[in-house]
């Protein structure tokens, strides 16, 4: 039966975080650092944006790609200081629209440095992201 039906899988995220997170020595797998990391959420029960932001800043994620819709950057300016790409997918939310592309989102450059915004620039399904931000080039690009 699928946890998700049940809301559990925040838990086993968790689990599994704890797991990959814990040295060999007591049953772990002793990862220190995740380069790239790519999820597709649960539409229907997300995993929180805080769970995110610290999984990002416990493994030091370099790329996130979390196919969730409208991720809350508040969550990630505590660990988002080392992140070079990030995807951000919209649900049309006008206010997460707002709030992205504004002082207190990514163009803060004290939380997210190296970043400035390339305006819309033309429609694509949202099956693309909205906002690819790319660190390490100090951009950000477009894709809807």
């Amino acid at each position: 039966m699928s946890k998700a039906l049940h809301q559990e899988g925040e838990a086993e995220i968790a689990k599994l975080l704890d797991k990959l997170r814990k040295k060999k020595e007591e049953g772990g797998f002793g990862v220190e650092r995740i380069v790239n990391l790519n999820a597709w959420d649960n539409p229907f029960h997300p995993i929180s944006d805080r769970l995110i932001s610290v999984l990002v800043g416990v493994f030091k994620v370099e790329k996130l790609n979390w196919y969730k819709y409208d991720l809350d950057l508040d969550a990630l300016k505590r660990y988002g200081a080392h992140l070079r790409k990030l995807w951000l997918y919209s649900s049309c939310n006008w206010g997460t629209l707002f709030h992205w592309t504004s002082e207190d989102g990514f163009l803060n450059s004290g939380h997210f440095p190296h970043v400035s915004y390339a305006p819309l620039s033309h429609y694509a399904p949202i099956t693309y992201p909205l906002l690819t931000l790319n660190l390490a080039r100090g951009s950000a690009y477009h894709h809807c």
